[in-house]
């Protein structure tokens, strides 16, 4: 199933603002027209003023991961494994905040390297980051860090949080 993707790495490293802004205007549309199949977590963070506003430290550009957390589930009586719920917790921009990317009923996660880390060696800021409803039902997040590296996560739902500190 194609999965869509608007903020390629074509879009994120042109020169200039023009394929940024055109890709971000084609994914605001989507996420108008896709407004029912989308969690309100979702549309809500999306469509504020704040989410993709980089002076906001509500905004995720360029927080740094300091946390990831993975639940994993076992039915002893069905003897099977079920969905994992997965955390990650950001450091904000301006380190006055955490922000909670709470994932449910996970059923994949591709999140090669060290992408993310508060490392300093490993540093690699969240750069931008796209949701979208794959036509099986799955809620998928791509996280863009600016080493280039792309995170996928694949869930039923999601939930967005912010702490003060």
């Amino acid at each position: 199933m194609k999965e869509l993707q608007f903020f390629t790495e074509k879009v994120l490293s042109s020169p200039g603002e023009r394929l940024f802004s055109e890709a971000f205007k084609e994914y605001q549309s989507y996420i108008e027209s896709n407004k029912s199949k989308l969690p309100d977590t979702v549309v809500n963070i999306v469509k504020s003023d704040w989410y993709f506003n980089a002076r906001d430290p509500r905004c995720p550009k360029d927080g740094w991961l300091i946390k990831q957390r993975i639940e994993n589930e076992f039915s002893t009586t069905e003897r099977q494994k079920k969905p994992a719920e997965y955390e990650i917790t950001l450091l904000g921009a301006y380190h006055d905040c955490h922000l909670h990317f709470v994932y449910k009923s996970v059923v994949e996660i591709d999140a090669p390297g060290n992408a993310g880390s508060l490392l300093e060696k490993d540093y690699d800021p969240w750069r931008i980051d796209e949701f979208s409803r794959r036509d099986d039902g799955y809620l998928v997040h791509k996280i863009y860090f600016l080493s280039g590296k792309v995170w996928t996560i694949k869930c039923q739902s999601f939930e967005f949080g912010v702490t003060n500190l």
